[in-house]
């Protein structure tokens, strides 16, 4: 609550639940937030989006009928998880018509672009892809294999936007649709650091699975003959 008297308005709040832009909001002004938060620490939240919130009733009524009746897996689904205690927010990065999302597996780094909805400021989900190489800024490449590395992540998904100028990562995911990936009419092989190293553009799709068992393979090998 001491915080949102000095927050920056707006900014974006999320759930630590959903994916596609479910759970992600934007909070305009500080009565808004105390709503957030007054939801989070007194009561729970099962879906930010308040048209979605209206049918949480039935997912209830829903989950109580399969509870009686036996049928337990309704439990993990992630529509019944309820949120409470915590307060997640995010700085809001305005006049991104899209972020660029770079899958990182290995030394391979596929991009592609993704437009945000319209009259919305989230790209996640939107559907509209652009995977011309052409396009994508290489700052966005590198920064992803930096963070990739720093984490000791094998296989990821890194989201990048503008604040103003500078290319930021607003999040980092650890699984990813793969048939999109797919798509990319090639990846780039990252040769040395990821500030200077060369980049190099290799044309053809290929899967993300098959680039796992790849590097999965390479590594049994490299084990097999120390």
């Amino acid at each position: 609550m001491e915080w949102i008297e000095t927050a920056k308005y707006p900014f974006v709040s999320k759930l630590a639940t959903g994916a596609g832009s479910e759970n992600v909001a934007l909070v305009h002004n500080k009565a808004l937030a105390k709503k957030h938060i007054s939801r989070k620490f007194r009561h729970f939240v099962l879906d930010l989006d308040v048209k979605r919130s209206l049918g949480v009733s039935k997912r209830i009524l829903s989950l109580i009928w399969n509870v009686i009746y036996g049928s337990r897996e309704t439990l993990r689904y992630k529509e019944f998880e309820p949120q409470a205690g915590y307060f997640l927010c995010q700085e809001f990065l305005a006049g991104n018509e899209f972020d660029t999302r770079v899958v990182v597996i290995g030394k391979r780094a596929f991009a592609f672009r993704r437009f945000t909805r319209k009259g919305d400021f989230r790209a996640s989900g939107s559907g509209v892809f652009d995977a011309n190489p052409e396009n994508v800024d290489e700052r966005f490449i590198r920064l992803a294999y930096k963070a990739a590395r720093k984490l000791g992540m094998q296989s990821c998904a890194l989201d990048g936007m503008y604040r103003g100028e500078e290319p930021v990562i607003g999040e980092v995911s650890y699984t990813y649709v793969s048939g999109v990936v797919y798509d990319c009419p090639g990846h780039w092989e990252l040769d040395g650091d990821p500030e200077t190293g060369a980049l190099t553009w290799v044309p053809g799709n290929m899967w993300p699975e098959e680039a796992q068992v790849e590097d999965f393979l390479e590594r049994l090998e490299t084990a097999a003959r120390t």
